[in-house]
């Protein structure tokens, strides 16, 4: 048996069976704004990037390693950032906030 998962917004009895740490349920995905939708997008897609930097980086004696593992941090830290962004939004909405 599948561990569910609860939406991020208090009170709200939506689940899923998918393997995320974290989720917001197709009912409160639209009250997050879409400027900070496109701004998780843009964070997303620029820790995709790193990682495939990071990737194609396979010696970690190449000098390019330490640079590329600070962009990698920084895309990481900013993606979170931008999650929580959104979770704060979609909870502060269903709330009436």
């Amino acid at each position: 048996m599948t561990t569910r998962i609860h939406c991020c917004v208090p009170f709200c009895r939506r689940t899923t069976a998918k393997p995320y740490s974290e989720w917001i349920c197709g009912k409160h995905w639209p009250l997050v704004p879409k400027r900070v939708k496109l701004f998780r997008r843009r964070a997303d897609a620029s820790l995709d990037r790193a990682r495939a930097a990071m990737a194609a980086i396979l010696d970690m004696s190449d000098e390019r390693y330490p640079d590329t593992m600070i962009a990698l941090n920084k895309a990481h830290r900013r993606s979170q950032r931008a999650w929580e962004r959104c979770k704060r939004f979609a909870i502060e909405r269903a709330m009436g906030l």
